[in-house]
């Protein structure tokens, strides 16, 4: 079983990346299926990158899912053990908005909005909530989803803390190899010094890689 891959993005199109592992003389180039969300949007070819990976074995096929966080790859494996949601449906829903908005979708019990992402119908959004609104709870409040540098029980918010372009420019940065807090640090300092009205994921990242410079 294959769980990290830290290499080189060769190809990324839509769900479908490549990333090679290895030299530039000789490398193995992986296939790894990736939720389209802004922050993968930005991994474009010749960037480094570290992926969690989540290895599906069927009778039929191999396939590698890859998370720049190791909380996209839980979810996502709370997610398949759902009746009706698949390794790619997972995906689908991954892709559809960041990963605090879906679970507050569904700690909140708010089927509507779970059924709005596609492949979602009123039945599989009941199941969702019903088998994952108590464990994920139970993570939230135990620290495990942490946005915002704290979690969702402590009082004490980040000044960044809910906002969706934030987040995600804070999983790309970790997907290019910064440590969680590091890509903290550097958000609150872009947010303590510049105007960030109208950012979007891509300039919360270039600013965030100046400081660095």
């Amino acid at each position: 079983m294959i769980g990290f891959l830290c290499g080189k993005v060769v190809n990324h199109s839509e769900n479908e990346m490549i990333v090679g592992v290895g030299n530039d003389q000789s490398y193995v180039g992986y296939l790894v299926w990736v939720p389209q969300g802004s922050a993968y949007q930005m991994l474009h070819p010749g960037m480094e990158i570290k992926l969690r990976i989540h290895t599906h074995v069927r009778e039929d096929s191999f396939e590698l899912f890859g998370f720049l966080t190791q909380e996209e790859k839980l979810f996502f494996k709370m997610l398949t053990g759902v009746s009706g949601i698949g390794p790619k449906g997972a995906l689908t829903v991954l892709s559809f908005a960041s990963l605090p908005e879906i679970i507050e979708s569904i700690l909140s019990a708010d089927k509507a909005w779970i059924t709005q992402i596609s492949g979602i119908g009123k039945k599989t959004a009941e199941r969702v909530i019903l088998e994952l609104k108590e464990p994920l709870q139970k993570l939230r409040e135990t620290g495990v989803f942490i946005w915002g540098g704290h979690s969702q029980n402590q009082k004490k918010v980040s000044p960044v803390g809910k906002s969706t372009s934030v987040q995600d420019a804070k999983t790309a940065l970790v997907g290019l190899g910064y440590r969680e807090l590091d890509a903290e640090q550097l958000l609150q300092e872009v947010a303590s010094h510049e105007s960030t009205d109208g950012f979007e994921v891509e300039d919360w990242i270039k600013a965030a890689l100046q400081k660095m410079s």
